[in-house]
């Protein structure tokens, strides 16, 4: 699937990059099309931290993100405050309800911008928890821009100026006191294309079903992931990005979810869900992963290794991802930090793990020498190298083969 999402830079008074805004793009046409603000944003966040990476977009610049009243209501996700800019829109209805969030917020180290700020009085409480500003040039001005700006020089708010087309409304915004510009003189936005996996429809389903409940079973949210090679890949991408700011590598999705809690796990699978994601992979190749990681995941357990149980699974649904995906392995594990031993195996074919990827790809094409080799270095029988694969392939059929065609 085809994802998209647009890009603006936002400049300093000496015309220097330090933010983009994300905007929400659903083809290559420029343009913003008529979706309602929850889902927008939904998408730009899953976009950003699921499918592109923040770092890809971004690099070291800040992203202003859009977001409506609910999203607000409902808490934002285990964001990294260091890398948004929260954008209060302008159809937000201030109620105590909001200002409180707003505090959490702005107590949290994000940095607030009121989005199209036009004074009424409405935004008062709002102006006290704000850093920027922002205007819109073309909307704002004479007397109008001057009684804007009166209003709000009370308080420290950096000033920026949207919509800027012309060289002369640059210098009289910089006059004005404006710091910050975004507009066409600069650059229009630009839509950053990328391709996404989508989990199947039965796993969303099944998930939308669990993350309703009052009390969610953590080993159920975790196998259902588990089971999805697409959405296991997507999980612990984001859980790996700098959104959560983690010091170890997370390599398994119960460690995860360990790691983030209930509360973190229901934002995330929601924001996939609010996404509207729909599953247009072929399916043979979520079965083929399915069967490769399990595969490695018995191997590992007849051996008495069940430490790497998690880590051997995880390794084969990557093993599959550049099909899935449709780009080059290594480019998939810079986006997506795994375990050296991971990228060993895959990339480098060697390392401790590289053994059972080898004895599955003899078990895939059949090639008895290979098979014969790995069962001698094992030290096991070629007959239970077989039965690892037979298993795997039952325990396919059981849940994997059987959930697609529900």
């Amino acid at each position: 699937m085809d994802i998209y999402l647009g890009r603006q830079p936002i400049l300093d008074t000496r015309q220097r990059t330090v933010a983009y805004e994300l905007l929400y793009r659903s083809s290559l046409q420029n343009a913003f099309s008529q979706i309602d603000g929850e889902t927008a944003t939904s998408t730009v966040l899953h976009n950003l931290f699921c499918a592109l990476g923040i770092e890809q977009v971004c690099g070291k610049k800040k992203a202003f993100i859009n977001f409506p009243d609910k999203i607000l209501l409902d808490g934002l996700p285990a964001l990294e405050p260091r890398q948004i800019v929260v954008e209060i829109l302008e159809t937000v209805t201030v109620t105590p309800d909001i200002v409180e969030a707003c505090k959490k917020l702005a107590q949290r180290g994000f940095v607030l911008a009121l989005d199209d700020f036009v004074f009424d009085g409405s935004f008062d409480e709002l102006l006290g928890l704000a850093t920027i500003v922002k205007v819109d040039w073309r909307a704002v001005q004479g007397q109008d821009m001057k009684r804007l700006l009166d209003s709000i020089s009370r308080h420290n708010l950096a000033l920026l100026a949207e919509k800027i087309e012309t060289e002369e409304e640059f210098q009289r915004a910089k006059e004005l006191g404006f710091v910050l510009f975004q507009g066409y003189f600069f650059a229009k936005p630009i839509v950053i294309t990328g391709k996404a996996l989508q989990p199947a429809m039965v796993s969303l389903l099944k998930l939308m079903v669990e993350l309703n409940r009052p009390e969610m079973d953590m080993r159920v949210i975790a196998r259902l992931i588990q089971n999805d090679p697409a959405l296991c890949f997507k999980f612990l991408k984001i859980i790996n990005s700098a959104a959560f700011g983690l010091r170890t590598t997370v390599s398994s999705v119960e460690q995860a979810i360990a790691f983030i809690g209930e509360k973190e796990v229901r934002r995330w699978l929601s924001i996939f869900l609010s996404s509207r994601l729909s599953a247009d992979r072929p399916s043979e190749l979520m079965v083929s992963a399915c069967l490769r990681a399990k595969t490695c995941e018995n191997l590992v357990k007849v051996l008495n290794r069940n430490e790497l149980a998690s880590t051997v699974f995880f390794m084969g649904i990557l093993s599959f991802m550049d099909a899935m995906l449709g780009k080059p392995l290594n480019e998939i594990l810079e986006e997506l930090p795994v375990v050296d031993e991971i990228k060993e195996s895959l990339l480098q074919g060697k390392g401790e793990l590289r053994p059972f990827m080898n004895v599955v790809l003899a078990l895939e094409q059949h090639d008895e020498t290979t098979i014969a080799a790995m069962a001698q270095q094992l030290q096991v029988p070629v007959s239970t190298l077989s039965q690892c694969y037979l298993d795997a392939m039952a325990w396919v059929n059981s849940y994997v083969v059987a959930s697609m065609e529900q």
